[in-house]
């Protein structure tokens, strides 16, 4: 704005208008704006013992901010008041009258035409009611009822089934030391057991199997031993052992028992023959070993010891 102009604004009379308002807000601008001469020359003071005492030059920093701010503030107000005077003013805007609804037929047109919808959409019949049925009765459940004890086996059971399992492993599976095992838990129990001379037999037989001989002819000293059935086998062993100690005397009882009459032709009564004739040979009774080696070779001509035979008798 030219200077001109701005004398023109400040010096205009107020007239109610809004250019005598403008200056009237200039003239109170310019009224306030310009700082007096002793104002000034206080200021100078002041910047004058700023520089000679440089911490108070901070108030000299508040002040000339303050003169700026009241110079400027009133400048900004009365600005803002002029612009704000001719500045266009909007319009208002247009209300609108809503617009009326169509008729009903004219939105069923719109619409389009009615589609009828697939079968399978269409709503089905409600179904008719079922009398719901009762759940089926519930069976009571039978009561447990406990298992009657097992009955305790009786001894003779129990030494029977030991006995068993210990011949199991002795001629079944030849495990002797096993079958010793068992039979030491049997006579452990049972030592005086119905079976107890089947246990020992037994005994004899693993410790045989094992080649203790001392052990086996001293169970089988104080056996009582048949000379038929099962006794046999033990008899003819305990005739052997006894022989091999040098009892020839009970070996040769032994043996006259297995030859007696009715006497089978089986291996123990070939060993009996053979043993008997040794033993009367170790006893200097060589005319009754001849006979018992002559009656073998008649009874075993192709047997175990007929080639010791034959030499022996000079055939």
């Amino acid at each position: 704005m030219k200077r001109g102009s701005a004398d023109r604004w400040v010096r205009r009379t107020d007239d109610g208008s809004p250019e005598s308002r403008a200056g009237a807000l200039l003239r109170q601008a310019a009224a306030t704006d310009a700082p007096s001469a002793d104002r000034l020359a206080a200021i100078r003071r002041r910047l004058r013992r700023a520089r000679r005492a440089p911490q108070r030059h901070w108030a000299v920093r508040v002040a000339i901010a303050a003169v700026l701010l009241l110079s400027g503030g009133a400048l900004t107000a009365a600005g803002q008041r002029y612009f704000h005077l001719f500045r266009p003013r909007k319009p208002a805007p247009e209300v609108r009258a809503p617009a009326p609804s169509p008729a009903p037929h004219a939105r069923v047109a719109a619409r389009g035409p009615r589609l009828t919808p697939p079968p399978e959409l269409e709503p089905r019949p409600p179904e008719p009611e079922t009398t719901p049925r009762p759940p089926p009765p519930i069976a009571p459940r039978p009561e447990r009822v406990a298992a009657p004890p097992r009955p305790v086996a009786s001894p003779l059971a129990q030494e029977s089934e030991l006995l068993a399992r210990a011949l199991q492993k002795l001629r079944r599976d030849a495990d002797a030391p096993g079958a010793l095992a068992l039979l030491d838990a049997h006579d452990a129990r049972f030592a005086t057991g119905p079976l107890a001379p089947e246990a020992t037999r037994a005994r004899i037989e693993a410790l045989l199997k094992l080649h203790r001989n001392v052990e086996a002819l001293a169970l089988l000293d104080g056996a009582a031993l048949a000379p038929s059935g099962g006794g046999r086998d033990l008899l003819i062993a305990r005739a052997e052992l006894r022989s091999a100690a040098g009892r020839c005397a009970a070996a040769v009882a032994d043996l006259d028992r297995l030859l007696a009459a009715d006497r089978p032709l089986d291996s123990i009564t070939e060993r009996a023959f053979w043993g008997r004739a040794a033993c009367r040979a170790a006893s200097s009774d060589a005319a009754g070993a001849r006979s018992d080696l002559r009656e073998y070779l008649a009874l075993f001509p192709e047997g175990r010891f007929a080639g010791g035979a034959r030499a022996a008798v000079g055939q």
